[in-house]
């Protein structure tokens, strides 16, 4: 008898990748302005946001903020109205290649559970189906979450919780995504990168 003399090769194994969606992927800070404008009259076209909570950039109040909230929360199914941010398609293009995980303090709505409604926009968006998504309350739960996926790769827009994954997960590959606000954020301190877009850090996670 004769026996073959090739082996079978194990596919390669797919990196543990977590992504926070608002200021990540979604674009919710455009339609946060969206809805100012249109029932406060504010901010004007050229501002940019300095600070991730708007009520500490100079133009809104807490009650302003509060206001807005009130909106997105009784608008139906708001979370599937969020456009997607620019420079994210390699996420879809890559999706096969990883193991994908998205982190989320999103708020309820109106309509259909934030869960459902986050997986439908992200099959809607980068076709990605049943995507594993995790609804937290804070930045210490993103990094309860984070360490019992055993993530590999972690990119956020908030320093909080870029800070407590690292601080759960040393040996985790930590980004902070590049915004108009968080330039101050001393990154390096903490052993995180800076990704100037979601495409280069699904490269980097993709290839290592």
């Amino acid at each position: 008898m004769r026996h073959s003399d090739s082996t079978t090769t194990a596919p390669p194994k797919k990196p543990l990748i977590g992504l926070d969606l608002d200021g990540v992927l979604a674009a919710f800070d455009e339609k946060f302005l969206q809805l100012s404008r249109k029932y406060l009259a504010k901010p004007p076209k050229d501002w940019h946001q300095t600070h991730w909570h708007f009520e500490d950039c100079g133009v809104f109040t807490a009650e302003d903020v509060d206001y807005i909230w009130t909106e997105f929360r009784n608008t139906k199914n708001m979370w599937m109205r969020l456009n997607k941010r620019s420079q994210t398609s390699e996420l879809m293009r890559r999706a096969n290649q990883l193991k994908l995980f998205f982190i989320t303090s999103r708020a309820p709505t109106e309509g259909l559970s934030t869960e459902a409604q986050t997986q439908a926009w992200l099959y809607n968006k980068y076709a990605i189906r049943n995507a594993k998504v995790f609804i937290t309350q804070d930045a210490k739960e993103k990094g309860r979450v984070a360490e019992s996926l055993g993530l590999e790769w972690f990119i956020d827009d908030k320093e909080s919780c870029c800070e407590e994954v690292k601080a759960a997960i040393p040996n985790c590959e930590v980004f902070i995504l590049d915004t108009t606000y968080n330039k101050k954020f001393d990154n390096e301190k903490f052993g995180i990168r800076r990704a100037e877009s979601v495409n280069e850090f699904i490269r980097f996670a993709a290839e290592g």
